[in-house]
């Protein structure tokens, strides 16, 4: 018998697989099986059990570095020569495990990443640049900085108009409004004419409706916005037949981009019931109902006999609540005790009073049995009140705007009653917690849409509620940067996807308000409203750079990730560079049943 001397081997594998590899080497005969008590003992099988994270973590950091260091070569470097077949470089054992070669190649993979960040960063410039230049083109002619800003005395427009527009009667039809006003033809081009507009204030509104009448208002469609869904607002008494007409004849062949209507429900009778089914007819699927508002606000006993003809129809009815009397009582107890500033106008209407309002208003819905939409939803003690009704079994649809994403109620204790008075909206802007619940319920699909509420006053008339902040106008602007301060404040910050803001500005709108899949898709037989964003391209908000009749913009220095470059409408340019380069060509657009 000859002895065979024995060597010590050291297996190393995955333990799923250790049961049958044990069986293997006991079939073999040749190997006996010892697993010592104490490894972790051993450091360098310590080391191969418990890799240290931090040299982990460094050595995919360099792979990644290498990696976009052999993209960047690829790009910009020479094309390589020769054929398919190419003899792989053959790397020596040495060359492979030289440390110095590795911390070169590391540091030039470094040197690369910064490079072409630095060419990412020139091409960002130059395309700002670029904008800046065709943007500026048109007004070369005019005597005037274009920085030149309204005052409380004069309101000052720059914008445009088709290039078929008829200056001499658009000079004609303002001069009958007013004597103190004044049109400067800076430039024009093959499609647009490039104006200043200044008016005295007294006449600003009359005036604001003549220009309209030109297309000169093109905030929403510069903005990325292709199609507006309009609240249709009769008035008490009226007919929606009536509230109907009047808001076609203030859209149609005015606008430049498509639009619709909600139509508005402030009372409830036997001819408003009626018709509802005309309604319907004439495209019109979604309404709308107010819990406050003196002028529009219906009871509960109209909303629940309101909802249950909406029902029949398989219509959907967005709904702002807030609780009307209590909001009353608080604002007469504050003028009684003199707290008239506009810090008194959050206090007055509390996050509890909307979530009261919204507790009840999905109760009548669960009486009828139909889906409902909270509409402008601000805070976390709202949403519980929907998520409590979403258990019940409920089909509730929520959307916010970005005032409520983006600003906390600071902004009303600004002492300078003009900074604090322009945010003045209903229901107004909470506290920053709520900020942080309205961002995780759009990242978890809790609320479906982002809506912008566009409701603008001037500055001047926002001035009517000093010495009473009951008498601000309530109304907030957004239309020209809502796309690109939702894409800063919750892309560029991790807050929600890239995928979640498409979902929530394009395809559940379209989807809830019976637009889909003509608009809010992109695919063939929809309409192909398309916006171009460059994350790169960064700039500065600032009121002089809107098209909107406002003489102010709430986000004056906020600095924007990316901006939008083009914005295309039904398949054909309508945007570039800031520049509307079409007239008033938005079409009305019939809707269906919601399909969210």
């Amino acid at each position: 018998m000859s002895i065979v001397k024995m060597k010590r081997l050291r297996l190393i594998g995955m333990q799923a697989e250790r049961e049958s590899l044990l069986r293997l080497l006991q079939h073999m005969g040749c190997v006996e099986i010892d697993e010592p008590p104490h490894l972790g003992d051993d450091p360098e099988w310590a080391a191969l059990t418990r890799p240290d994270p931090g040299a982990l973590n460094a050595a995919r950091d360099a792979r990644s570095r290498v990696e976009g260091a052999l993209r960047t070569l690829k790009k910009y470097g020479p094309k390589q020569k020769g054929g398919l077949l190419k003899p792989r470089p053959v790397v020596t054992e040495e060359e492979l495990f030289d440390d110095a070669a590795y911390e070169a190649g590391l540091a030039d993979a470094g040197r690369l990443g910064e490079l072409e960040r630095r060419i990412t960063a020139l091409y960002a410039e130059q395309n700002k640049l670029r904008t800046q230049r065709l943007a500026l083109a048109p007004w070369l002619a005019l005597d005037i900085p274009l920085e030149t800003a309204s005052t409380p005395e004069v309101a000052v427009s720059f914008g445009t108009v088709a290039a078929s527009a008829d200056l001499d009667a658009l000079e004609r039809e303002l001069a009958e409004k007013s004597e103190l006003t004044q049109v400067l033809r800076a430039g024009a081009d093959t499609q647009l004419q490039y104006l200043v507009f200044l008016c005295h204030r007294s006449a600003e509104e009359a005036c604001q409706e003549v220009l309209k009448e030109y297309g000169f208002s093109r905030a929403a469609l510069r903005g990325g916005t292709t199609t507006v869904v309009d609240f249709a607002c009769p008035n008490k008494g009226e007919s929606l037949h009536h509230g109907l007409e009047l808001w076609h004849r203030k859209a149609d062949g005015r606008t430049c981009c498509d639009y619709g209507f909600h139509m508005t429900i402030d009372d409830w009778n036997p001819q408003i019931e009626a018709e509802i089914d005309d309604m319907y007819a004439a495209g019109i699927s979604s309404f709308k109902m107010y819990m406050t508002y003196p002028a529009m606000m219906i009871g509960d006993n109209a909303m629940y006999h309101a909802l249950k003809k909406l029902k029949e129809k398989g219509g959907i009815c967005g709904v702002h609540c807030e609780n009307s009397g209590v909001i009353d009582a608080l604002i007469e107890e504050k003028k009684a005790a003199g707290e008239m500033g506009v810090s008194s106008h959050p206090r007055t209407r509390p996050d509890f009073l909307e979530a009261e309002a919204v507790s009840r208003l999905l109760r009548i819905a669960e009486a009828v049995d139909i889906p409902v939409v909270i509409v402008h939803l601000t805070n976390a003690a709202a949403l519980r009140e929907v998520e409590a009704a979403r258990k019940r079994g409920q089909k509730v649809y929520a959307e916010t705007c970005p005032q409520y994403l983006l600003l906390d109620d600071s902004v009303y204790d600004n002492p300078d009653y003009s900074l604090a008075a322009r945010y003045v909206c209903a229901p107004p802007i909470r506290k920053a917690e709520d900020q942080k619940a309205l961002w995780m319920a759009l990242r978890r699909g809790e609320i479906q849409t982002i809506s912008t509420d566009h409701c603008s006053f001037t500055l001047a008339q926002k001035d009517a509620g000093r010495g009473d902040f009951t008498k601000i106008p309530g109304g907030f602007f957004f239309n020209d940067t809502a796309t690109t301060e939702i894409y800063t404040a919750g892309v560029t910050t991790r807050k929600i996807s890239l995928a979640t803001m498409c979902r929530v500005l394009a395809e559940n709108p379209a989807k809830l308000y019976g637009m889909f899949p003509r608009k809010g898709i992109l695919q063939a037989g929809a309409d192909a409203d398309i916006v171009v964003y460059d994350p790169l391209a960064d700039h500065v908000i600032r009121a002089a750079d809107m098209v909107a009749n406002v003489d102010y913009n709430p986000y004056e220095g906020f600095t924007t990730r990316g901006s939008i470059q083009q914005v295309w409408l039904r398949g054909r340019l309508a945007v570039e560079h800031g520049t509307v380069l079409a007239g008033p060509d938005g079409k009305y657009i019939p809707r269906g049943k919601n399909c969210l």
